[in-house]
C-alpha cells in the first residue's frame, strides 16, 4: 500500500470522509456506481475522478469540490485564513477515530442519516430523543 505521504489532498480526503461517514469502499462505489476497485483506485492516487464523478462525491460526503482537491481546507469551500484549517483537520481526524468505533449498525444509521434532507434529519433526531428514558 502506498504510504499516505506519497497521496494526493483528494486522496487522503476521500479516505478521510469515507472514514468519518462510517462507510466501506464498496459503499461508496456502489452509490457512483463503479466498481469497489476503481474507487479504491482514487484512495491510493492511483487514477483520479472524472468530473462528474467528483461532483458525485461532493455530495455525498457534503462538502465542496474545491475542499475534496485541495482548493480550500474548508468542507464548506470558504477561504478563511491561513492557521485556523490546522484545527478544523486535526478534530477531523478525531472524529474519524471515533466514528471508526461505530457497529456495522451504527455506521449504517449514519450514512443513512447523512442521505437526507436537514429537515427530515432533525426529525429524526427529535424522534429517537422521545424514545430516550426520562431523566432523573
Amino acid at each position: 500500500m502506498q504510504p499516505i505521504e506519497n497521496r494526493t489532498t483528494l486522496s487522503q480526503r476521500l479516505r478521510l470522509l469515507r472514514v468519518a461517514s462510517g462507510m466501506k469502499q464498496e459503499d461508496v462505489a456502489v452509490q457512483l456506481g463503479i466498481g469497489r476497485s476503481a474507487y479504491t483506485y482514487y484512495e491510493l492516487s492511483r487514477s483520479k475522478p472524472d468530473y462528474d464523478t467528483l461532483i458525485q462525491l461532493a455530495k455525498m460526503f457534503h462538502v465542496s469540490v474545491d475542499y475534496l482537491v485541495g482548493f480550500s481546507n474548508f468542507p464548506d469551500g470558504s477561504h478563511r485564513e491561513a492557521g485556523v484549517a490546522d484545527g478544523l483537520q486535526e478534530s477531523s481526524i478525531v472524529n474519524v477515530r471515533l466514528l471508526g468505533e461505530l457497529t456495522k449498525k451504527e455506521r449504517r444509521m449514519v450514512f443513512t442519516y447523512r442521505q437526507l434532507a436537514p429537515e427530515q434529519q432533525e426529525e429524526i433526531v427529535q424522534e429517537m430523543e422521545k424514545m430516550l428514558p426520562p431523566k432523573k
